[in-house]
C-alpha cells in the first residue's frame, strides 16, 4: 500500500521487493514525522501497476527499511509530468497520456 504525501520531498519505501533497479550504495539519513531519523539504504526505480493494467515506473525512490508506510511524494510526481488530483476521498494520478 502506498500513501500519497504532499509534505514529503522524496518517494520512500520500506519494501525492497518493489524495486526493479536499486543502487544500494546510496546511503544517507532522512527526517520523518515527529523529527525521527531513518537511514536510507538505497535509491532506485519501482514499478507500479496502473489501473489500465500498464506498468509505470517511478524513479528516485529511496529505500528506507525502517519506515512504517510507503510514501509517494506529490512534488516529484508533478515534476516528472504526472498530474495529481484530490477529489472527495480519492487521489487520482495521471501521466501525460492520462
Amino acid at each position: 500500500m502506498w500513501y500519497v504525501d504532499s509534505d514529503c520531498s522524496n518517494h520512500l519505501t520500506r519494501d525492497k521487493d518493489s524495486f526493479v533497479r536499486l543502487d544500494e550504495s546510496v546511503k544517507s539519513n532522512i527526517t520523518v514525522g515527529e523529527g525521527r531519523t531513518q537511514g536510507v539504504a538505497g535509491k532506485g526505480i519501482i514499478a507500479v501497476k496502473a489501473k489500465n493494467g500498464l506498468t509505470k515506473y517511478i524513479h528516485d525512490v529511496l529505500y528506507v527499511p525502517g519506515l512504517t508506510q510507503n510514501l509517494l511524494s506529490v512534488h516529484p510526481l508533478m515534476k516528472n509530468g504526472y498530474t495529481v488530483t484530490f477529489d472527495d476521498d480519492k487521489c487520482l494520478i495521471f501521466d501525460r497520456e492520462k
